[in-house]
């Protein structure tokens, strides 16, 4: 069996009770946090898939009708009249404080 190391410059999240959940796991298996982790992912992606071929979108929210889109965008708002330059310059500059 071959490993094939790669480094992935991303930092993991893990939500406080499931990295508590994982310190225990490694204590109980012995193995490295990196190891439970790719072990999780084998098992757990096959039905990640599943679900997103089942239900393709990730919210519960449907989307915009075409006639919900053009009322919402055909108005102008408050930016209407101000060039590229006055808003580059407007929001480089710092809040008050």
């Amino acid at each position: 069996m071959s490993i094939a190391t790669k480094h992935h410059p991303y930092a993991l999240r893990i939500p406080a009770q499931d990295a508590k959940d994982l310190a225990k796991a490694q204590e109980i298996s012995g193995q490295s946090i990196n190891q439970l982790i790719v072990l999780c992912v084998r098992k757990a992606l096959p039905e990640v898939l599943a679900n997103f071929n089942r239900h393709p979108r990730i919210t519960n929210i449907a989307p915009l009708s075409a006639r919900e889109l053009r009322r919402i965008y055909s108005g102008t708002d408050e930016l209407a009249g101000v060039t590229a330059r006055q808003l580059a310059a407007f929001q480089s500059q710092k809040a008050p404080e």
